[in-house]
């Protein structure tokens, strides 16, 4: 900035305000007419003069180099304070996604690299955005135990070989009578012992679990997840595991409970349906086993039915020339 009177520009350190030499002869001049008393006064003011200017012009010098050097100190810390930020929410992210568990998709479309939760999956079938899963439960087991047939034992694994009952294996869509009529049976029918335990052949969330006063039992109806279209029953159960209730997880080859009771012998059935409210249809469980399974449950089926004919003597109980799989007289049934 330049000075009073001509004087040159202020240097930053310099804290007096220089005068021109032109200024300076023309005081000169003036002084040289003056008394000895006049000179010193005038000597003196300025003297006190150029000292105030040069104190003022300083002042007004560091005030606009302040203002100039605010905004770019407040940029600074701004730019700090942003880049702290961006910071801590890399770091948090970068938690985030170790805390997470890997979900085997490969995808990072799911919000995790975000930091924002996926929204919550609707609740109710119907509401928007609700997506049946059509994926079909696997069977690891069939809930009890298959052998061969000993007369020692009168059993056959868990199968009581006891000659008041019709079959000891209910096939898939046999034709029996009730109180209605005839009806067929969209389940596996097992008499088995009292004391035999069942073991889930599969898991998911218990939605139902109902007492049954008139076979004193329960049913236990379960979906492998909440949006499943697959319905798992296992029916006629008794002396549950404790940790079997509504909204409980069960897995597979879980304990579930003895068998309900059944003349004097005790009795478990299986049923998978597809049932997403518009009716339900009954699947033949065999298809539902692990393809690794498939084939020694098949020999299983096939022998305890070959040798509860033998030792009912009736060759024609089981009608196996029409069944489609091992212990199903057909796919499906409503």
């Amino acid at each position: 900035m330049g000075g009073f009177f001509g004087c040159s520009e202020l240097v930053e350190k310099v804290k007096w305000l220089c005068m021109s030499k032109k200024a300076i002869k023309v005081i000169k001049n003036l002084v040289s007419k003056l008394k000895l008393v006049d000179k010193k006064l005038l000597i003196g003011g300025v003297v006190i003069f150029v000292i105030l200017s040069g104190s003022a012009s300083y002042a007004i010098f560091m005030n606009q180099k302040t203002k100039k050097t605010e905004p770019e100190t407040s940029k600074t810390n701004s730019e700090e304070t942003e880049g702290e930020e961006k910071t801590k929410e890399e770091q948090a992210s970068e938690t985030d996604k170790d805390t997470q568990p890997d979900t085997g998709t490969g995808s990072a479309s799911n919000g995790s690299n975000t930091g924002t939760a996926p929204p919550e999956a609707p609740s109710d079938p119907g509401s928007p955005g609700w997506v049946w899963d059509e994926t079909p439960p696997v069977f690891v087991n069939l809930m009890v135990n298959f052998a061969p047939y000993n007369p020692g034992t009168g059993k056959a694994g868990d199968f009581i070989f006891d000659a008041v009952l019709d079959k000891v294996f209910g096939d898939f869509g046999q034709t029996v009578s009730s109180p209605e009529g005839p009806k067929i049976l969209p389940t596996y029918d097992f008499m088995v012992t009292l004391d035999t335990p069942v073991y889930a052949p599969t898991g998911g969330e218990v939605v139902m679990l109902t007492y049954q006063a008139s076979t004193n039992d329960y049913e236990i109806l379960i979906r492998p997840v909440y949006n499943s279209v697959w319905l798992i029953n296992y029916d006629h159960l008794r002396n549950l595991n404790p940790a079997i209730a509504e909204g409980a997880q069960i897995t597979a080859g879980q304990y579930l409970g003895t068998p309900g009771p059944w003349f004097s012998n005790g009795i478990v059935e299986l049923m998978i349906t597809r049932d997403i409210g518009e009716g339900s249809i009954a699947y033949c469980p065999y298809d539902f086993l692990s393809s690794s399974l498939k084939a020694t449950y098949t020999s299983k089926i096939n022998t305890i039915m070959s040798e509860w004919e033998t030792f009912k003597g009736d060759s024609s109980i089981y009608d196996e020339g029409v069944m489609v799989k091992p212990g199903c007289l057909m796919n499906t049934t409503s």
